[in-house]
């Protein structure tokens, strides 16, 4: 029993509603490993977080390297160039580019929860996480629903 708890305990659903019913799952991560729906298989994964590196489908090798995350801003590639900043997460904010300016910021991420813009208000809500992400794992969620 204490087996099954643990490993559900690593695996995060991702729902387009703030109920987290079954049917409105649009993703979940398991192990690093991102899925659309209630995929369960990694060998499916459409991206996999190791560390702060974020891979093309059930990969680390370094040659999948699609993106990595330094200092709260993701990049393409294994870049360290401000030029390859595609966004930037500031207090639970993410904008366009390297950029902290309120024009340039997309969603707000707040106690599980994805926002659409500057708001925490329920007409913008977006997307619940029934547990809190690592932001590389943030990141590939949104990057595997083209939200980004």
């Amino acid at each position: 029993m204490v087996i099954c708890t643990l490993v559900l305990n690593g695996q995060t659903h991702v729902y387009n509603s703030e109920f987290g019913y079954p049917s409105d799952m649009v993703a979940n991560i398991q192990s690093g490993h991102v899925n659309l729906g209630m995929e369960l298989m990694w060998s499916k994964a459409l991206l996999s977080v190791r560390e702060n590196y974020i891979y093309d489908g059930f990969s680390s090798s370094g040659f999948d390297a699609l993106y990595v995350v330094r200092d709260g801003q993701l990049f393409l590639g294994d870049s360290q160039f401000s030029s390859d900043i595609l966004y930037t997460y500031r207090q639970g904010k993410i904008y366009r580019g390297d950029s902290e300016f309120m024009m340039d910021q997309l969603y707000t991420f707040d106690r599980g929860k994805l926002y659409q813009g500057n708001s925490t208000m329920v007409f913008d809500f977006l997307l619940m996480f029934d547990s809190e992400p690592t932001l590389p794992e943030l990141f590939a969620v949104l990057l595997a629903l083209e939200l980004l």
